[in-house]
């Protein structure tokens, strides 16, 4: 998925793992790209998100 395509609080699935996450972006930051899944909030760069974020 483009980066520029990422609507704040709108749900993705993260799919680099062996299972699909449920994930919910929450902003832009000077490190990349913030998602929180189950409370924790986590950064990806813009390459991973284009790589392993996908709309539901």
């Amino acid at each position: 998925m483009k980066t520029k395509d990422l609507k704040a609080r709108h749900v993705y699935y993260y799919t680099a793992g062996a299972e699909w996450v449920k994930v919910k972006y929450l902003r832009k930051t000077n490190e990349g790209y913030v998602f929180t899944a189950d409370g924790v909030e986590n950064t990806l760069t813009k390459q991973s998100v284009e790589q392993y974020i996908q709309e539901p």
